[in-house]
């Protein structure tokens, strides 16, 4: 969502843009999922929000990369600051509606709530395109790091070229 904003405002310093799991606008009641999210989170004690992110972590992705992954301490304050996202009101699809550069947003397959606005994102980005990486969700550049890096240097090789 940084990324959908700074180019909508600066495209004159961006040759296109990859967008990954964020095909949704924030708004009515799917700012509440969040908020509730960052505000538990502030309620929690730390050794408990640590041992639930260590095994979801563990759950939910491969072994080598929840490795890495759990070495980046879970920053509380960056969590809440990212809720003024949700509370914007901004609908980012119609924010990005003058961008012309090429976009493409990568999804994942199972990653429905982030896939709720396709449709509105590409009708406003005709130059979009969208990438599905099958059998994944949210977590799909995570879970499937090779394919999900594959699709980005694919991407900025035509950008680049």
């Amino acid at each position: 969502y940084v990324a959908m904003e700074y180019g909508a405002h600066h495209p004159e310093h961006t040759a296109g843009m990859v967008l990954a799991g964020c095909a949704m606008d924030y708004e009515g009641w799917r700012r509440f999922p969040y908020e509730m999210s960052v505000r538990l989170t502030e309620m929690v004690p730390r050794a408990w929000l640590d041992a639930f992110f260590h095994f979801s972590l563990r759950v939910t992705l491969p072994k080598s990369v929840a490795q890495v992954v759990e070495q980046i301490p879970f920053n509380r304050d960056v969590f809440r600051r990212t809720a003024t996202i949700a509370r914007s009101n901004k609908r980012f699809s119609e924010m990005l509606g003058t961008y012309r550069k090429p976009v493409l947003f990568v999804q994942g397959e199972y990653d429905v709530l982030f896939r709720m606005d396709e449709k509105r994102f590409l009708s406003m980005l005709p130059q979009a395109r969208v990438r599905v990486i099958r059998h994944t969700d949210h977590t799909a550049p995570l879970r499937k790091v090779k394919e999900f890096s594959d699709i980005v240097a694919d991407f900025a090789g035509r950008i680049f070229r």
